[in-house]
């Protein structure tokens, strides 16, 4: 191995960086002036925790040092790092490993960057604490953090009813509970993504169905057609709806032989017909599709 290590082949030294037991010859590759790339694949097979540490303090790569930062256990180094680090991005990484409550608490009555106190309020667990957040923080979405630890439901529900900010409105409405507040916001929310979460957290069919014909987003229909297992609602989806996704969902869950054979013969839109012909098994209604529609794909599959 050292004559690998030796040769500075960086393709070389990854195949055999797995089998390396030897801390030194770790540290050869870490301080031994390779390429940062090699560095960051060589250092998730390390198990040295002093190495570790060296090299959390000392390479001058954000990459490298982050993935050894995953890897360490040492709590004393993660608090030294969540502290004093000069990097910002290693320092909220850090504080997210913190376990020592006692720093978390004093970093949060002295740091004043929004993004890293986004970190400290999700490491945080003491319930005064967070309480005096959601009570006198100024920015919604670290409130909106503490909130959800303190499973502060009202004020989640707030914040997905009355948030301008998107992000904030999200964390919220994953984390309520309460299906008669998710349909409340449902179809008052602008987001499609939100709403759609909301379509697959309800699931539905009765909301669904009203989704289908409500909904801005194309592909919200689309889930919520997922979620309807009525067949008439189905049927009339399949046989009625203008937009022939949604008559192709609907198809593909239809179970009545002669709707799902009406469909194979007369839908306009040939994915539509093909989707339905994969559900018939009426032999002459097959041979019918053949012999009379014109479009290639269409006899394809009914042959």
């Amino acid at each position: 191995m050292q004559e690998i290590i030796d040769s500075r082949r960086s393709g070389d030294i990854l195949r055999i960086a797995h089998k390396i037991k030897d801390s030194d010859m770790f540290r050869q590759i870490m301080f031994g002036g390779f390429t940062h790339h090699l560095r960051f694949q060589v250092v998730q097979y390390l198990k040295d925790e002093n190495l570790l540490k060296e090299i959390i303090l000392k390479d001058n790569e954000y990459i490298v040092r982050s993935r050894a930062l995953s890897i360490t256990e040492n709590q004393d180094l993660i608090g030294y790092i969540a502290q004093y680090d000069n990097d910002n991005s290693i320092r909220e990484e850090a504080i997210l490993k913190l376990k020592n409550q006692h720093i978390l608490k004093e970093l949060e009555m002295t740091e004043s960057g929004h993004s890293i106190r986004i970190s400290i309020v999700s490491a945080l667990e003491d319930k005064k604490v967070l309480q005096k957040i959601i009570d006198c923080d100024k920015s919604d979405k670290i409130r909106c953090i503490a909130a959800v630890k303190l499973d502060n439901q009202e004020l989640l529900k707030e914040f997905a009813l009355t948030n301008s900010n998107v992000d904030i409105r999200q964390n919220a409405v994953e984390n309520i509970r309460d299906k008669k507040t998710l349909k409340e916001i449902l179809f008052g929310e602008e987001s499609a993504e939100i709403r759609q979460w909301i379509l697959i957290k309800l699931n539905n069919p009765e909301i669904s169905a009203i989704a289908v014909v409500s909904d801005r987003s194309n592909k919200n229909k689309i889930v919520a057609v997922e979620m309807i297992h009525d067949q008439k609602i189905l049927e009339d989806i399949a046989l009625t709806h203008n937009n022939y996704r949604l008559r192709v969902k609907a198809t593909s869950k239809l179970t009545k032989k002669s709707v799902i054979e009406k469909i194979a013969v007369t839908d306009v839109v040939d994915y539509v017909r093909i989707e339905a012909i994969k559900k018939v098994e009426n032999q002459n209604v097959l041979e019918k599709i053949a012999l009379e529609k014109n479009e290639y794909k269409s006899r394809r599959d009914a042959i």
